[in-house]
């Protein structure tokens, strides 16, 4: 989570005096009063906000930054021909009625000169309007940051615009202009987490680490904008993202204060009001480093003063030991899922920016417990702790706030693996107990929680995938049994879970962490005493079937959360389980490959599929960019082409890869994403295939399966051979990110005879029109009841000499490196099936020349 709100002073610009100028009215709202709120902004709270509309559609957002310009994007244009466009300003609604509208033609568009589509570097536009436009409360023009301004990582911002409201959600009629409040995110964390080199100077990120907030709520060449004093300053122009509102993949703006002079050399007279914005304090992004790198030198919290609470409560005398665990309002077993006020008297709600963000656990009348992916650093400004909450909205009478003194993060957490993920949080002044505000007990060293133990977890997370907390957004408890590492291991992918992991939920699914929150605790009682035994940590998706919930297991912390708290340490205790622990003797099944649950594909079969028909399909992505198809071959590896490289010793960090394909309210959605943890190339003379290794192990299910590879060269493909092609369409600019995710397709063809001639190093099919989306895919045979993968897609020059026909050069050199790099194969699955047969080849209409399959094995 980005850091703290920062209070800023006003510094102005010295520009030629003119009747009205923009430095008198700029960034001023005579009819916004608001400081939070809903997504609906007022009428003429964002006086400045345009829409660019062509041929009478909404296209992109801009802002009036004088009487006859508006900013955008560039990547807004296709060129700079004005014909078509309109600006629309002073409206609230894209549709109905819009009594304090004014519209304008336009009559010149400037695109940056260096502005680059494929990085979106200088994403910015200027546009002059057919004639001046008349100021009024609902059109008026916002400051610009200018040359100097600087804003901190947690400077508070406000993104406005028509767009969608979530990814695939276009807004309801009558489409209300929205607004969303986000903090800043530092370049230098922003690159890191987008892929290094992905942010240039020229860019400035906002958005919440946790997600559920992003430009995705404004649109394409809409304004940021930041207060500083009375006055509103634009910081930003919405340029492009991954996704919308994903966690840790934060809102990339070109930032405006690097454009002053090229604004002012188009803009001769009346010229635009620029602001220096500043920001007070050190900036904690110029410490930030990549995962993986050296930890930056740890500072001082910022701590805040306050008044000490001098109030004393009964059992003050008492040790945090000693009240630990006990909750006289809890008469509670099993029950709903609303959690009655004072049953879980340890919850607390982690608040950033006035919104709930992760949960946690009091532990002494100091000391809280949480998770460190919560946090982005140790900087304590601006997080407050509410604890005896009830309810997130609404009222709450044993309420009691709190800030942050200190934040401990554990020196060993590792984001890629969540290993570690465990942060203490040091109250400003200590806390009196009630019946609604107690510690719990934390879980010994030596505890055991044998698998089927039961445990409860509570936190005001979603009810369930995709569905937040109705009003009043009550505290939530579900109870679930503890499964074993061990089998939860096998679950999530051998070397997921470490033995500082706990796992619980219903191999049925249906009841998960999901309904917690993540920080938030699990807790098992023995006798009448309470114990967490973990820290919601992660999990994939939420309450699926055979994908437990991941905790951080507190017992495995006792000596490190005490070396930090040296007074009242919490009541640690001994938690026991009878009986033996069947997950002692558990083994994973065989790993299986070349299983696709949902695929129906049969003869005559080609075009857009949905996910699942391709289950091992991945998309490859280099700094938020689509580059490359791929395949899953194993829980731990990818497969594609090596000519997705640039160079022979490509940057891991640049890359992520996307599992997972499934279609979510008629949008490509992905089930998951991995970091890369190492890329190996073969060194082969000729066409070279590349193996990416993935930072965790994927986990399987109906949308994610390992195709089979036939290393052991037991399997024939003869004449007549059904088989498809899988891949995606070329992605296209949503904002100035390429995505894949808008279709999965495939081709049917079938092995042919190559005729005399060819050679024995060859094998032909029946010819294709392949696409650029294709590079780095399959082509996939079924043998038996299995998948198989006998091709990898590469871009080449080779041509059969027949036209009707494709010859694909065999690479069952590859099976040895294959087998030296990934060592154990999933198998195939056993059983027969039909031989199946096609007879009808259908093409895809855009065929990119030499594209060209290589046989990785047959």
């Amino acid at each position: 989570m980005a850091s703290g709100k920062w209070i800023c002073v006003l510094t102005f610009c010295i520009l030629t005096a003119e009747l009205h100028a923009q430095l008198d009215v700029c960034g001023t709202t005579p009819l916004n009063t608001r400081i939070v709120g809903g997504e609906d902004a007022p009428a003429g709270s964002w006086p400045w906000q345009v829409s660019l509309q062509r041929f009478g559609s909404h296209v992109c957002g801009g802002s009036l930054i004088n009487r006859e310009w508006v900013m955008s994007a560039a990547h807004c244009f296709s060129s700079a021909d004005s014909s078509g466009w309109r600006v629309s300003l002073g409206r609230q609604n894209l549709q109905g009625n819009n009594p304090n509208e004014v519209s304008s033609t336009v009559a010149e568009i400037v695109l940056h000169p260096a502005y680059d589509s494929d990085t979106s570097n200088n994403d910015i536009a200027l546009l002059r309007l057919s004639s001046p436009v008349k100021f009024t409360d609902y059109i008026r023009p916002v400051c610009l940051a200018a040359g100097d301004s600087v804003f901190n990582s947690g400077t508070d911002s406000w993104v406005t615009g028509w767009g969608a409201v979530k990814e695939g959600e276009s807004l309801p009629f009558p489409e209300t202009l929205q607004e969303v409040e986000v903090p800043v995110l530092g370049n230098r964390q922003c690159n890191c987490l987008n892929g290094v080199s992905t942010i240039t100077d020229n860019m400035i990120c906002a958005g919440l680490l946790a997600g559920g907030k992003d430009s995705c709520q404004g649109d394409s060449g809409g304004p940021m904008v930041n207060q500083q004093g009375s006055v509103w300053v634009q910081s930003g122009i919405v340029s492009f993202g991954f996704g919308c509102a994903r966690p840790k993949l934060p809102g990339v703006y070109s930032r405006v204060s690097n454009y002053q002079s090229w604004i002012n050399s188009h803009i001769t007279s009346d010229k635009p009001g620029f602001v220096q914005f500043s920001s007070s304090g050190l900036d904690a992004d110029n410490s930030y480093t990549c995962p993986g790198l050296l930890p930056p030198p740890v500072t001082a919290a910022t701590i805040t003063t306050a008044e000490p609470d001098t109030a004393t409560d009964p059992g003050s005398t008492e040790s945090s030991a000693k009240l630990c665990g006990i909750t006289p309002l809890n008469t509670r077993i099993v029950g709903g899922e609303d959690a009655p006020a004072g049953s879980w008297p340890w919850q607390v709600s982690l608040q950033r920016f006035g919104s709930h963000v992760c949960g946690g656990s009091l532990i002494n009348r100091e000391w809280v417990m949480s998770a460190a992916h919560c946090f982005s650093s140790a900087d304590s400004s601006g997080w407050r702790v509410s604890l005896g909450r009830q309810n997130l909205q609404g009222n709450n009478p044993n309420e009691v706030s709190s800030t942050i003194a200190e934040i401990v993060l554990h020196p060993a957490y590792d984001s890629d693996t969540s290993n570690n993920d465990i942060a203490l949080l040091r109250l400003l002044s200590p806390v009196k107990f009630t019946d609604y505000i107690r510690p719990v007990c934390l879980a010994a060293g030596d505890s055991v929680f044998n698998s089927g133990t039961d445990s409860w977890v509570t936190g005001w997370g979603a009810v369930k995938e995709g569905e937040s907390l109705p009003f009043p957004e009550t505290l939530q408890e579900v109870e679930v049994p503890v499964l074993g590492n061990r089998q939860c291991n096998c679950l999530n992918g051998v070397g997921t879970i470490t033995d500082n992991m706990i796992c619980a939920g219903l191999l049925a699914g249906g009841k998960d962490s999901c309904q917690g929150d993540s920080g938030g605790p699990m807790v098992n009682q023995q006798g009448s005493v309470w114990v967490q035994s973990g820290i919601v940590s992660f999990g994939f998706g939420c309450a699926r079937p055979k994908l437990p919930g991941v905790y951080s297991r507190v017992s495995n912390y006792q000596s490190w959360i005490n070396s930090h708290i040296t007074s009242d340490k919490p009541g640690f205790v001994q938690f026991s389980s009878s009986g033996l622990d069947a997950d002692n003797s558990y083994t994973c099944p065989a790993p299986m490959c070349g299983k696709a649950p949902l695929n129906s594909r049969a003869s005559g079969d080609s075009g857009r599929v949905p996910g699942g028909m391709w289950p091992w399909m991945v998309s490859l992505y280099k700094n938020g960019v689509y580059t490359c198809g791929g395949t899953l071959i194993s829980k731990d590896f990818v497969l594609t082409s090596a000519q997705c490289f640039s160079t022979s010793n490509p940057d891991k960090r640049e890359w992520r890869v996307l599992l997972g394909p499934r279609l979510v309210n008629g949008s490509e959605e992905f089930v998951m994403t991995r970091g890369v943890k190492e890329i190996i190339l073969s060194k082969f003379t000729g066409l070279n295939i590349a193996l990416l290794k993935l930072t965790k192990r994927a986990s399987t299910g109906d949308f994610i399966q390992p195709v089979c590879m036939d290393v052991s060269k037991a399997r024939s493909f003869p004449v007549g051979t059904q088989c498809w092609v899988a891949g995606w369409d070329k992605g296209i600019k949503s904002g100035a990110t390429q995505k894949a995710g808008l279709g999965l397709r495939d081709i049917e063809t079938q092995v042919a005879s190559c005729g005399t001639g060819s050679g024995s190093d060859n094998i032909c099919t029946y010819a294709m029109n392949l696409q650029q989306g294709d590079h780095g895919g399959p082509l996939l045979c079924k043998s038996d009841s299995s998948w198989f993968q006998v091709a990898v897609v590469f871009m080449s020059g080779n041509k059969s000499v027949r036209a009707d026909l494709q010859v694909f050069a065999k690479a069952s050199r590859f099976s040895s490196f294959l087998k030296e790099t990934v060592g154990d194969m999933p198998y195939p699955a056993t059983g027969n099936a039909a031989s199946l047969s096609i007879s009808l080849v259908l093409s895809l209409a855009v065929p990119v020349t030499s594209l060209f399959l290589v046989l990785v094995l047959l």
